[in-house]
């Protein structure tokens, strides 16, 4: 006796097939919408536009407050306080981005002295075509032991000679390059990073 053959539905009703089975398309299928992490709220958030402040609360409702509906006094003590915030935010820096040693006073002090100066011309946070500074970091600190220096001063005074395509070339030498690289590794495996390994795995 010859096998029933296989009917397929034109829409989402199933259709006995002949060996007893209900058949469904694929495309007639019920779309299952993957789910998706929500992110947790904050518990406040806040805009600014002009001289207001708009702040939406977790609950979804918000609140705003402007400038102009301040009286001078709790202006100039609102300014007072994001100025001493802003500097002294500076300070808070646990390396000093030179010489990845730990920061000390005098490096928490001239941190300060930079956002001091900036805001005093002008600037509020560092303006977007101020030039990098291409002789700090890891290339300075492969200088000073390439030279076996640990004077930081010294060491940028020497590079203060060199123009930018001496820099370049500089920084592909294999004495330099070999010092970034290993200072690299080591920077990643501080950080629970293992390189070795993960090419390991490969």
């Amino acid at each position: 006796m010859a096998k029933a053959q296989k009917t397929v539905a034109i829409d989402n009703t199933a259709i006995p097939s002949g060996d007893g089975e209900s058949v469904i398309p694929a495309w007639a299928a019920p779309k299952v919408e993957p789910k998706t992490e929500d992110k947790a709220p904050k518990a406040v958030a806040c805009d600014i536009v002009g001289r207001q402040l708009t702040f939406t609360f977790g609950t979804g409702s918000t609140a705003s407050i402007n400038l102009d509906d301040l009286i001078p006094s709790l202006v100039e003590q609102a300014a007072l306080h994001g100025l001493k915030q802003k500097i002294v935010d500076a300070a808070a820096i646990s390396r000093d981005p030179v010489t990845g040693k730990s920061a000390t006073f005098a490096d928490k002090e001239a941190a300060c002295r930079d956002i001091i100066d900036r805001l005093l011309a002008g600037h509020w946070n560092k303006p977007a075509g101020e030039p990098r500074d291409d002789t700090g970091g890891m290339f300075l600190r492969a200088l000073m032991e390439v030279w076996g220096s640990d004077d930081v001063a010294a060491t940028k005074a020497r590079m203060a000679a060199w123009d930018k395509d001496q820099i370049a070339a500089v920084k592909k030498n294999p004495r330099v390059t070999a010092i970034m690289a290993r200072m690299a590794t080591e920077a990643a495996k501080a950080k629970g990073i293992d390189s070795d390994a993960l090419l390991g795995d490969i």
